[in-house]
């Protein structure tokens, strides 16, 4: 298998839950969800984890664009991070498939935050750029 040296930046958008599921009664409401954004030669790849499905896109919108469209609809905050692959070869904690879980395993963060909310500060504390930040 091949070991990956690259590094790649990624966008973190979190967002208010978009459903009225029974988890969303636990979560900040300002912080029901998260996804990851990252520009592709050109284009945007957005990759989504939600309750039903994992959706990995690439949009012909370059991420400026995908940006400007993220802002229109006011997130909670947006994040910048990259992640430099080849420091990420011990075996990752077994979680449960959430969006925050899948953040956190194509980040390479292994701490122990469950929320959105609470991987927001872990990303701050692991040295993010704040793009928009949150405002309480």
């Amino acid at each position: 298998m091949e070991r990956y040296t690259d590094s790649q930046t990624w966008l973190i958008v979190f967002d208010r839950s978009l459903g009225n599921n029974w988890w969303s009664r636990v979560l900040h409401p300002l912080f029901g969800h998260v996804h990851l954004l990252r520009e592709s030669r050109g284009h945007t790849l957005m990759v989504n984890s939600m309750a039903h499905i994992m959706a990995v896109r690439e949009y012909p919108n370059s991420l400026p664009d995908i940006i400007a469209q993220e802002m229109a609809q006011n997130p909670t905050a947006i994040l910048q991070y990259t992640v430099h692959y080849g420091a990420h070869y011990k075996p990752a904690p077994i979680e449960l498939l959430t969006c925050v879980s899948v953040v956190k395993r194509i980040l390479g963060i292994r701490t122990r935050c469950f929320t959105p909310k609470g991987l927001y500060h872990e990303m701050i504390k692991a040295g993010a750029l704040i793009l928009k930040p949150y405002l309480a």
